[in-house]
């Protein structure tokens, strides 16, 4: 709440948002921002990009393969640079919606199936590797 307070009430935390308000959010976003310093996956990069809209995001964890080559790479540590991108986008519609196009053109979701045949092989490799190295022995 400070940094809300910090800000003129320009930032505003949501929490327990249902997927109908989380829909509506996505819809009328002009664009998102994801400074992680770190992460796992990136669901919220997935879910913009998904949904056609711009991503700023951080490279951390995988939040760039999340991001399919197609998120704007920001550094979580400079907030003035992420202030100074997201300005640069607001200065310029044409620009936001071109990004769109793009994004849309090009983003294809990992499935479900697809998550799962990629573990499964990581795990056959490892264990693969594991065999030949005790064979060795």
């Amino acid at each position: 709440m400070a940094l809300e307070a910090a800000e003129g009430g320009r930032i505003v935390r949501l929490s327990d948002v249902g997927d109908r308000e989380l829909e509506a959010l996505y819809r009328h976003a002009w664009l998102t921002v994801y400074p992680s310093l770190g992460e796992g996956y990136g669901m919220p990069v997935a879910e913009a990009l998904s949904r056609g809209k711009v991503c700023l995001a951080s490279q951390a964890g995988a939040v760039g393969e999340a991001g399919a080559g197609l998120s704007d790479a920001i550094d979580p540590s400079d907030p003035a640079s992420i202030a100074a991108r997201v300005g640069e986008y607001l200065a310029d519609p044409d620009r936001v919606a071109a990004r769109e196009a793009e994004i849309r053109a090009l983003y294809r979701p990992t499935s479900w199936s697809q998550t799962a045949h990629a573990v499964r092989s990581m795990i056959e490799a490892t264990i693969k590797t594991a065999d030949m190295s005790a064979s060795r022995d």
